[in-house]
């Protein structure tokens, strides 16, 4: 066989090698599930290098440029750039009607005023783990329910437990008329000798403590408490085939209710009132399942990498905090539109030279009155999303108006020193609450 014989015979096998990849992706037809499980097991492995680097070289080619310079991982720890230093700054007129529930971390839980000053604290002297405490629920009257990873706490304003259930817990919940929601945890050893797991990546592993996520349920008053495991709806769908991880398959990160104005954007899809919207960062998946966890109604898949945070609008899209899938020059971590229908990206906000967006866990999104908020929480800052009128979807034309930021003495033990040689604490909650809700607070 001659040269040009050769290079035929390698070309036509990588163009076949191609052409069968695509279709069997595009079909999901075999060997999809292994294909995509590789792609998804280099993604979540090289992610902090490899990618990284790759997508430096990408965007150093391309016309957007880098004002800061290489680097938004050093050595695996955060250089945090921060936009806003200090609480001074001007503010939006229409947070002068909201009170902030603020969680940082090594700080308590507390309701702050838009300087950042103390308008109502709880008292937590008598919980373990102080310092890890997570909201999950504030009603009216200051009643808070929060947890500790693994106890939750449910107690009233004057800090007097009204009940507390031992039970895992993380991340962010919600809540409906009825029932309290959020991401718990179970612990199983793998493999298991279940005909479920037989046909997953699960199968092969060989891990002790491996984590099962799960969504609690429980009622206001601490009855009726209810755990609904999430791997068994995984492992009977096609979606198993994101599976890769054998210590944490799924990391749910984030349980909404929806509302009915939230179901009535759903056009080709059955969605209904207190279906639940949930979040999966490991798999890189959010999905809809009905409210007894029978079914799953809706998914989308692989548009976003590693994320926190999806919300419905009432324009028929759902918003994503994308922690790593952004534009490394600007952060690494961007907000996403997706169609709810069509499930396709819309709208990209990816910061800026002006606006460095990046956090490396957490983040979260807030819809107010049709202004979109952002707590992108490793750089401790809260900002919205302000858009040209006439703009329907989220774009880089967007300006961020920020809001509060986490800003602590340089002599606190907590916090990560930024750019500017300041340190702010990691914003896991900034929830804005319209100050007439918040009764128990004397607001004169």
């Amino acid at each position: 066989m001659d040269k040009f014989s050769k290079l035929l015979f390698i070309f036509s096998k990588l163009f076949f090698t191609f052409l069968f990849g695509f279709i069997s992706k595009k079909y999901s037809i075999f060997p999809s599930a292994y294909v995509e499980g590789s792609i998804s097991k280099i993604r979540y492995y090289f992610k902090d290098q490899t990618v990284d680097r790759i997508k430096k070289i990408f965007f150093k080619f391309s016309d957007q440029k880098d004002s800061e310079g290489f680097g938004r991982l050093k050595q695996n720890k955060i250089l945090q750039f921060s936009n806003v230093f200090d609480n001074s700054f001007s503010k939006p007129e229409f947070l002068n009607d909201y009170y902030i529930l603020s969680k940082a971390f090594g700080d308590d839980i507390k309701i702050v005023n838009q300087e950042g000053e103390i308008k109502y604290a709880w008292n937590f002297e008598k919980f373990p783990k102080n310092t890890f405490l997570l909201p999950f629920f504030l009603d009216s009257q200051g009643n808070l329910l929060f947890g500790d990873d693994e106890n939750i706490y449910f107690i009233n304003n004057k800090s007097e437990i009204i009940f507390q259930k031992k039970i895992y817990n993380h991340h962010c919940g919600d809540e409906s008329s009825d029932y309290i929601y959020f991401p718990g945890r179970q612990f199983q050893d793998l493999p298991l000798k279940d005909t479920l797991y037989s046909n997953s990546v699960l199968s092969k592993c060989n891990y002790e403590n491996s984590l099962n996520e799960t969504i609690v349920r429980v009622k206001k008053d601490g009855s009726d408490l209810k755990e609904f495991e999430l791997l068994p709806l995984i492992l009977n769908t096609d979606l198993k085939k994101h599976l890769f991880h054998c210590h944490d398959p799924l990391h749910l990160n984030d349980v909404r209710v929806l509302t009915k104005e939230d179901a009535d954007q759903f056009i080709f899809d059955d969605i209904e009132e207190n279906d639940l919207l949930i979040s999966m960062k490991q798999i890189n998946t959010i999905m809809i399942v009905d409210s007894e966890f029978s079914e799953i109604k809706w998914e989308v898949n692989n548009l976003f990498h590693r994320h926190h945070a999806p919300r419905i609008t009432n324009r028929g899209t759902v918003l994503v905090f994308d922690n790593e899938g952004g534009n490394p020059y600007y952060g690494s971590s961007r907000i996403i539109e997706i169609d709810v229908n069509s499930k396709k990206i819309v709208g990209i906000y990816d910061g800026n030279d002006d606006h460095k967006l990046y956090s490396l866990s957490g983040g979260r999104i807030q819809i107010i009155d049709d202004k979109i908020i952002i707590n992108s929480s490793t750089q401790g800052e809260l900002f919205e999303i302000d858009c040209p009128e006439k703009q329907k979807y989220i774009s880089n034309d967007c300006k961020p108006i920020f809001l509060y930021t986490t800003k602590v003495g340089n002599d606190s033990i907590y916090g990560e020193t930024n750019d500017k040689g300041n340190k702010t604490l990691e914003l896991h909650v900034a929830d804005l609450y319209k100050k007439d809700y918040l009764t128990f607070i004397n607001n004169e």
